[in-house]
């Protein structure tokens, strides 16, 4: 069974020869993804693995310039809004060349939905619909990934039902289980835990570690 085939028939929840494994932020060889930025799309395409694009959400981006649009809203909505629209405009233009890409789908990276970046207001007023929108456009491609980066008070309820066909988290930074997930939404968890559909972590050796738990009867 190749990568790609193990990660699709798992996200099918259909059986595999193995639970697949996403390492990540590490691209590790023995991820059956490989994450890939969007300028090295063009190289990846032979990839016997899962190939996903590397895509930021519009508030990722602004994190990132250090851009604090949530003052910006408040001191000046249109010039925040035009500053927001722009970093929308460019994560949809990374969206439609992955799709036209011979990737598999995006990987879709989320932050700033924790009080350390918005309220829970200012999230849900500004950003989590956008989300959303771009999500949904990328809807056609056969596999992607939303990635929620945060810590421990992420709003991982607000981004629970945002449209993927894999839901990735960081449990030990979130403390947020796999069951409790469950819970809330359908389809593919990824998480460093043996009750997640595919094994997602920044540490081959942990995973490999659950891989073996899991197949001698681990938790599920």
């Amino acid at each position: 069974m190749t990568s790609r085939e193990r990660i699709t028939k798992a996200v099918a929840g259909e059986p595999v020869d193995r639970k697949p494994m996403i390492v990540w932020p590490h691209d590790e060889m023995y991820s059956d993804a490989a994450i890939v930025p969007i300028g090295r799309l063009a190289t990846a395409g032979s990839s016997p693995r899962c190939v996903l694009a590397e895509v930021f959400s519009p508030f990722s981006c602004a994190i990132s310039k250090n851009l604090d649009l949530n003052s910006l809203y408040k001191s000046d909505p249109d010039a925040a809004e035009k500053e927001f629209k722009s970093f929308v405009q460019h994560v949809e233009r990374e969206i439609d060349i992955a799709l036209n890409s011979k990737a598999d789908g995006i990987f879709y990276r989320l932050q700033g939905a924790e009080p350390k970046f918005a309220t829970p207001m200012e999230y849900g007023g500004h950003y989590l619909e956008v989300d959303r929108a771009l999500l949904q456009h990328a809807s056609t491609a056969r596999m992607n990934v939303l990635c929620i980066e945060g810590g421990p008070e992420a709003y991982i309820d607000f981004v629970s039902d945002l449209p993927a066909q894999v839901f990735a988290w960081d449990l030990e930074q979130t403390g947020f289980s796999v069951s409790a997930l469950r819970k809330m939404r359908t389809g593919a968890l990824a998480a460093a835990s043996p009750e997640a559909d595919i094994l997602f972590g920044g540490g081959y050796g942990l995973l490999q570690q659950l891989a073996k738990s899991d197949a001698v009867g681990g938790v599920r």
